[in-house]
């Protein structure tokens, strides 16, 4: 992804929790610093999603649906028009795949 577009994903990522996430990821922020599912959850590609917490939780590195700038960067990517569509395939049955099948009805 251009230099550009990493900064409107910063933008949009930082947007989820302004408090916690800094202006300028520095070091090893990118992959440390994390936003919790629930805000995550809550973006409004995802709010109306009977998925959304499956999603969050296959692309965040631990599964816990807590997510790095990289995790959120991955997501976003993935979904994205450009994306590969074997990417998309292989993330489509890791979300709704058949081992997933009792995960979506995660509800918060």
């Amino acid at each position: 992804m251009p230099k550009k577009g990493h900064k409107l994903v910063h933008k949009r990522y930082r947007e989820l929790d302004p408090h916690k996430i800094p202006k300028e990821m520095t070091g090893d922020e990118a992959h440390t610093v994390t936003v919790p599912l629930e805000k995550v959850e809550k973006m409004a590609e995802l709010r109306e999603n009977p998925f959304r917490r499956r999603i969050c939780k296959v692309f965040s590195h631990d599964g816990s649906g807590d997510m790095t700038f990289d995790d959120f960067l991955d997501m976003l990517s993935c979904f994205s028009e450009q994306a590969p569509r074997d990417v998309k395939v292989v993330y489509a049955f890791r979300i709704y795949g058949e081992h997933s099948a009792n995960t979506h009805t995660d509800k918060k």
